[in-house]
């Protein structure tokens, strides 16, 4: 049987394969006998596979190892997965795409362009684009986060693939260019109650809301909502400056274990200066995820939030990339990010402090966010905090 390719790359640092020459840009790793026997059993079901199976297409024998990568990485987490194409060589921290217009982040995961939030009044959540579709074509062409980068905010359609409970099926959308609002906005609520909204995370986000919150303001603030619904991007250094401002120097914001050094994990600590004292609640969702997920995270840890909303996605990995050969890429979750109380964030998802109130069908989803209304009544009674 011989292996080329994917194959060599993934499989010749493990064992000898005939026909397979080791290549340098990937080190072989040292493997115990256990692993041995896993490693060779793949290539036997491999094997089998090529002898037996019947080919309608004459480009999936080529392709057999890809094809066995991209099952086994979609089996592992959201975020290790094998990219082929032009797509492949995005480095971890850029395979997403925050568009304002039509109001939603997009992202690699699993091999594929997600929609990993949806903004509240652009033409996505319109169109009824959901958190979790799957975009496989874009503007009449396979969709690829590239080609998305290119085309930038203009009118499109798109086709996508949803899963409701066990029912896969595709859809078609319009997205236009109706606009929605800058990434990071702040207002007023009450006289008060400064609410800060990150939309969704283009390059200067942090810096923005950064500015937000330390900007001179006409009134005295008494608490603090920030509304992270929507920022699926992991920037790591750029959750960390916002969280600064809020949580004093030095304090604990996570902890990351990496993949071989169990039980060892590194402390990220707030930059500083945490100035700002007053109360502080962030809203989350199922499109919070990385950075918002590290925000949320880091302030709960530093002692300064409550959380409300629902569940995150859980999308706050390290995530290491190995090119096996021109145009194919690896990613691979290597390391994770914890609370100080060691819950996991990457993978798991940030659990609220307080629940989100249901919403039972159509009628009950208006303009009105009820998740805020609540969060408002919490901090005008001073529940959950001293």
């Amino acid at each position: 049987m011989k292996l080329r390719g994917v194959g060599c790359a993934l499989l010749s640092g493990w064992l000898l394969v005939s026909g397979c020459s080791r290549p340098e840009a990937v080190p072989a790793p040292v493997a115990d006998e256990t692993q041995r026997e896993e490693l060779n059993r793949l290539v036997a079901a491999l094997s089998i596979v090529q002898r037996h199976f019947v080919y309608s297409d004459s480009t999936a024998m080529t392709n057999l190892l890809q094809l066995a990568l991209a099952g086994l990485t979609r089996q592992l987490d959201g975020s290790s997965q094998l990219v082929v194409g032009e797509d492949a060589g995005f480095e971890p921290d850029s395979i997403w795409l925050a568009m304002a217009e039509p109001g939603w982040v997009v992202g690699l995961r699993r091999g594929a362009v997600e929609v990993l939030a949806v903004d509240a009044g652009g033409s996505a959540e319109a169109a009824g684009v959901r958190v979790g579709d799957v975009v496989i074509r874009w503007r009449g062409t396979a969709a690829t986060l590239s080609e998305m980068k290119r085309s930038g905010a203009a009118m499109a359609e798109a086709r996508l693939r949803r899963r409701d409970q066990d029912v896969e099926y595709e859809i078609e959308v319009a997205v236009s260019q109706r606009g929605v609002e800058p990434g990071v906005t702040a207002e007023w609520i009450g006289d008060s109650i400064r609410l800060v909204r990150v939309r969704h995370a283009g390059p200067e986000w942090a810096t923005e809301a950064v500015r937000r919150m330390t900007e001179r303001l006409d009134r005295q603030v008494t608490a603090w909502v920030f509304d992270v619904r929507s920022l699926a991007s992991l920037d790591v250094e750029g959750a960390r400056r916002v969280a600064g401002v809020l949580v004093p120097k030095g304090n604990l914001l996570w902890l990351v274990g990496a993949k071989g050094e169990e039980g060892v994990l590194a402390r990220v600590d707030s930059p500083g200066p945490g100035t700002r004292k007053e109360p502080v609640w962030v809203l989350i969702g199922p499109g919070t995820g990385g950075g918002g997920e590290l925000l949320a995270a880091g302030l709960r840890a530093g002692g300064r939030a409550n959380l409300a909303g629902t569940p995150t996605r859980g999308g706050a990995q390290v995530v290491r990339r190995t090119e096996l050969e021109p145009g194919v890429a690896l990613f691979l979750t290597s390391g994770w990010y914890e609370e100080a109380e060691g819950r996991r964030i990457g993978g798991a998802g940030l659990v609220p402090d307080v629940t989100e109130p249901p919403q039972w069908g159509e009628a009950e989803v208006e303009e009105k966010d009820r998740l805020l209304d609540r969060v408002i009544e919490l901090i005008q009674s001073g529940e959950l905090f001293s």
